[in-house]
């Protein structure tokens, strides 16, 4: 792993400027892993720098930070001396958590090329989740990895607390990280998909993925009773998807199922999945509230979720 020099970025990052997420086959080059100086997000550092080396990718650990409003007023120092003096301590503090990282003697991220896998380090002026999305987008970032400690997050105030309010608004995958969620690649991936997704990129590059993780891919719909009341509905999924299902390591799975979200557990841990792949869609779309089951199982995910954008 290298540890390259940083990128300052003030208030006025351009959040509106348009991107346009394609998946293809090793597109995902650069990770974005926010940080705020916890053990969740150096937790989230190690699943980023592991997957980093898998995909060929590089990281950037971004720090989102805001200069208290009465604070110029509360010091006397002018506004550009306090701003300047701000950037330097943040920057000091990014660097102190890069090198406590590599202290710890983790593993060198080594890509498949045998080069190491960059860390660059990053500094932004902004809200946490509008600095990270407005990075995201200005930088090309192809993914979010993130860690969350569950339902506790609703009162902690830091960066696992603003991953499932983040995820919605994402307009790149972003990956779920559970605190204590083991730190390996997963041996089983279960895509959870419905047939009214026509997402053949995504699934593509699951299976990319699934690939260069040695891992075995599982395409898992779930529904109240567990046969085709509708034939033409799964002929045309048949259809879509045929030439990519016909795969030894991906399989199709139909289970019967009322509450999406604790059949989703159920099948998780009876099937011994270690990641769970959800999509997100468009709010009401079949009066569906996507929102809710994506927040339901990052909050109590015990393993790695990956959600998509719709």
């Amino acid at each position: 792993m290298e540890v390259s020099g940083g990128i300052d970025e003030g208030h006025g990052l351009e959040a509106n400027l348009p991107v346009i997420f394609t998946l293809k086959k090793q597109a995902m080059k650069r990770i974005l892993v926010p940080v705020d100086f916890t053990p969740l997000s150096r937790h989230a550092m190690d699943h980023a720098l592991r997957l980093a080396a898998t995909l060929d990718a590089d990281i950037v650990a971004l720090h989102a930070y805001r200069i208290p409003a009465d604070t110029v007023a509360q010091t006397g120092v002018s506004a550009v001396d306090l701003e300047e003096e701000w950037v330097r301590a943040e920057r000091q503090r990014i660097w102190v958590l890069m090198e406590e990282f590599l202290a710890d003697g983790k593993p060198p991220g080594i890509k498949s090329t045998g080069e190491p896998v960059v860390v660059e380090t990053a500094l932004v002026e902004d809200y946490p989740e509008e600095g990270i999305r407005s990075f995201t987008k200005r930088f090309g970032c192809h993914l979010i990895v993130m860690g969350t400690q569950g339902a506790h997050d609703l009162t902690d105030g830091g960066i696992g607390s603003m991953t499932t309010s983040l995820i919605p608004f994402s307009d790149v995958p972003v990956l779920v990280v559970p605190d204590g969620a083991e730190d390996r690649n997963p041996n089983h991936i279960v895509y959870a998909i419905d047939f009214q997704d026509n997402d053949r990129d995504t699934l593509r590059f699951l299976q990319y993925m699934a690939q260069k993780m040695e891992a075995r891919l599982t395409l898992l719909h779930i529904r109240e009773h567990a046969i085709f009341e509708e034939p033409e509905e799964y002929k045309n999924f048949q259809l879509t998807f045929n030439d990519l299902i016909e795969d030894d390591h991906c399989a199709f799975d139909l289970v019967r199922g009322v509450d999406l979200a604790h059949t989703l557990k159920d099948y998780l841990e009876n099937r011994d999945a270690d990641w769970l792949v959800l999509r997100t869609r468009h709010r009401g779309e079949d009066g569906f509230e996507p929102e809710s089951l994506t927040r339901e199982m990052a909050w109590h995910a015990r393993s790695p979720l990956l959600v998509f954008p719709a």
